[in-house]
């Protein structure tokens, strides 16, 4: 059954459409990994998360000696990626007597199944430097498994389990309350949910 719908009352109260990944965290393991959700005023939302290796940090394992003092340059990330993985980038920078003194993680990457080499270019002909990278677990992505339903606000979304500082953002349907359709009459109603910004009608209910 479909109407050609005149004008309707939109309520916040329909379920968790999608969930996407705030924080990645660090120190996941998939196997432990929890996503809770809660508040907002509904129930019944349920999903995973699924959890990829980045790079969590950078060791300066020596110190190396005789670059060019005072300047930073791009780290260059070798091995360790898995089948679609992305690399790492990242930053090195030496101080005022040649010295590598800091190392920058500029994006942790994803999809490693093994800690890369880290090595660079361009910091002049100084020697003895090593950089050592290792690998973490983050929440790569959230999948919603069942959607719930009578959220009437955005719910807190909860990344349990081993590992750390993780968070989720969940997006909520709309639910059209009351539809006044071509004839006049006022129909139920009729779940909808945004598609690239569009609102689409999926099922009347009468």
């Amino acid at each position: 059954m479909s109407y050609n719908v005149i004008s309707s009352s939109i309520l916040k109260g329909g379920g968790v459409e999608s969930i996407a990944v705030g924080v990645a965290g660090t120190g996941y393991v998939q196997a432990s990994t929890t996503v809770a959700v809660s508040g907002g005023g509904g129930s019944g939302t349920t999903a995973t998360a699924t959890v990829t290796n980045i790079v969590g940090s950078i060791a300066i394992t020596t110190a190396g000696s005789g670059y060019t003092a005072s300047t930073t340059v791009d780290l260059v990330f070798t091995g360790g990626l898995g089948a679609g993985g992305v690399a790492a980038t990242g930053t090195v920078t030496t101080d005022g007597t040649g010295v590598i003194t800091s190392v920058a993680i500029t994006t942790a990457g994803s999809g490693y199944t093994s800690a890369p080499t880290v090595s660079f270019v361009g910091l002049g002909a100084g020697s003895g430097g090593v950089l050592t990278a290792s690998i973490t677990g983050a929440i790569g992505s959230i999948t919603v498994t069942a959607q719930g339903s009578g959220y009437t606000s955005v719910p807190t979304v909860t990344i349990g389990g081993v590992g750390a500082s993780a968070t989720g953002v969940a997006a909520v349907n709309d639910l059209v309350s009351r539809v006044i359709a071509s004839g006049g009459t006022a129909v139920g109603a009729v779940i909808v949910a945004r598609v690239n910004g569009r609102v689409e009608y999926f099922q009347t209910v009468s």
